[in-house]
């Protein structure tokens, strides 16, 4: 949307009008872009960036005053109609931060979002020493000096953590602080996890009636509630995974997915499911009334059910960490059983968002590469791929990769900025020829070749990490390696990738995504040095990708030199 264009003014401020006009019970009107990090580059609205002082395309840059010029422009017009009325927008991804240069017009009401990816989940907003959440504090603090009224947007339940999830240790001290800095209202992303972070939902909005209730009352009062006699081992096992979050390390390097599994190990689960028996046992010898002790039997199964979850989605994304996709398959299939068997319970109906975590798992497992059949090709002997199992559990990842054929040394420049479309429509200098020395005008200013050396067992290489912690969203980048044979051969060169991808061998066009449906492309090497050049488009999330080195039968190419 080019927010300098005429049109584009005059049509939203009609649309907000109208709408307003339509529900004359709503409150707002929303004026939020569309939910990614791509934006105008047209003549004028560059031209209007730089009358402001601002280049939102920089490393760290912001977008926020040029939306909030647009956003203004809008307010003028629909002030003289609706006065009474408010025109809000999310301050969420590259225009979170407060504008530097344009102040907000007093019509404007913003929504901060606490996105899980970019800051912390983990600690409370204010923590000092938080890393991930010292930014959003400081956008707090910025957009209170500008605006005496604020909303928040926070993920305190989502279906992607369809397990427990402790975090009511940073509500109670999140919200009575947002407070302080003018917050008047919140919204919880919160999926139907009715019985896997139900605090997670009943404590913000007993918040909402009185900021300063006392949470550890309100929580207490919960599981007594809930639970009757088992209510004190239940409140130990939640207790459990709120000691869990709030130890996470407070440094950049424990982002969204490292965070949440940090501490949950076998031996914490097994802890975890001797306070569940511990509950059980409880409500067993009590007094309750038949009935009632049912109703209590069958909430403790939801909770187990929810620990079920949560064990497995753990292991899932431990055994990735660990390079041990394997088993990231066989937990996967575990998790997918589990929610089967949910779904076959009418009694469970109500426990989670089904078919989202069912189809989460579900596609996660599909994209998984057949790592099985990739063993088994490239290492046929079982003796030898128990010993290299036992190698990747010491940590020699760079072995495994060339045991199971993956290139791992690449010389990686970047970044441009990606505007979707064809890949081929984005024409830049390494695909002229690839000299190592050279520099190039990037998004972020002079950028030049640096050798990374992969340290995935799968020779995955992830960019999105590389770059960190510059934003790496709608970017692209190119990767070069230089592969020596000892003779002619022809070999197969097997990809993973996020989004798009184009490959060259000694500089001809040899696969790219938006004509190739598989991931495999037959090509000729010859005896000596060989090019291959990548580019790498990434869109929102995930930006990595991977390259293998075949003969026909699926082992790594003996003609290659992998020293």
């Amino acid at each position: 949307m080019c927010t300098t264009h005429p049109d584009v003014l005059d049509t939203t401020i009609a649309k907000a009008r109208r709408f307003l006009d339509e529900h004359p019970d709503r409150p707002s009107y929303s004026l939020s872009p569309a939910d990614n990090m791509s934006f105008c580059q047209c003549g004028n609205c560059l031209a209007l960036d730089s009358e402001l002082g601002v280049d939102p395309f920089v490393l760290d840059g912001s977008i926020t005053d040029r939306l909030v010029y647009f956003f203004n422009q809008v307010a003028v017009e629909v002030v003289k109609t609706h006065p009474d009325r408010r025109l809000s927008f999310f301050a969420y991804l590259n225009h979170t931060e407060p504008p530097k240069v344009v102040k907000p017009h007093p019509m404007l009401l913003p929504f901060l979002v606490h996105t899980p990816w970019d800051y912390c989940m983990h600690h409370p907003i204010d923590d000092p020493d938080c890393e991930r959440n010292r930014p959003f504090a400081e956008a707090v603090v910025g957009w209170h000096e500008l605006t005496p009224e604020l909303y928040v947007y926070d993920y305190w339940g989502h279906y992607h953590l369809c397990g427990h999830h402790g975090v009511v240790h940073n509500i109670k001290r999140d919200l009575p602080w947002l407070y302080d800095h003018g917050v008047v209202g919140f919204y919880g992303e919160m999926h139907p996890q009715w019985w896997t972070q139900p605090l997670n939902f009943y404590v913000p909005v007993r918040l909402a009636w009185d900021i300063h209730a006392d949470v550890d009352a309100i929580v207490a009062e919960f599981y007594e509630n809930m639970f009757g006699p088992a209510a004190p081992a239940v409140a130990e096992f939640a207790q459990m995974f709120e000691d869990v979050m709030s130890g996470v390390p407070k440094d950049r390097e424990h982002d969204y997915e490292r965070a949440f599994v940090h501490g949950m190990t076998p031996d914490f689960f097994a802890r975890a499911t001797a306070s569940l028996d511990r509950a059980d046992e409880a409500l067993q010898g009590s007094g309750l009334e038949a009935g009632e002790r049912q109703r209590v039997g069958e909430r403790l199964r939801r909770y187990r059910y929810g620990m079920r979850m949560a064990e497995q989605l753990a292991f899932v994304k431990r055994s990735r960490f660990a390079g041990r996709m394997l088993l990231v398959r066989d937990h996967l299939t575990e998790l997918s059983a589990i929610l089967e068997e949910v779904a076959a319970d009418p009694g469970l109906i109500d426990m989670i968002e089904l078919p989202a975590a069912t189809r989460q798992a579900w596609e996660e497992r599909e994209r998984l590469p057949p790592y099985g059949l990739i063993w088994e090709r490239a290492v046929p002997s079982q003796e030898r791929r128990a010993e290299l199992h036992r190698k990747l559990d010491q940590g020699h990842t760079r072995e495994i990769a060339r045991a199971l054929g993956y290139w791992s040394d690449w010389h990686i420049v970047g970044l441009w900025p990606n505007p979707g479309g064809d890949p081929a429509d984005t024409y830049l200098p390494p695909e002229d020829g690839v000299d190592l020395d050279a520099t190039y005008d990037g998004r972020s200013g002079e950028i030049g070749w640096r050798l990374h050396e992969c340290e995935s067992p799968y020779g995955i290489v992830d960019l999105r990490k590389y770059y960190s912690p510059e934003d790496s969203e709608y970017t692209l980048a190119y990767a070069y390696a230089e592969i020596e044979m000892r003779d002619v051969a022809d070999v197969r060169l097997e990809m993973t990738r996020d989004d798009d991808l184009m490959l060259w061998v000694n500089d001809g066009l040899v696969y790219s995504n938006w004509t190739n449906d598989s991931l495999k492309v037959d090509v000729r090497f010859d005896k000596g040095r060989n090019r291959i050049l990548a580019k790498i488009l990434n869109k929102p999330h995930g930006f990595k990708f991977s390259v293998r080195i075949a003969d026909g039968n699926g082992r790594p190419h003996d003609a290659v030199v992998w020293e």
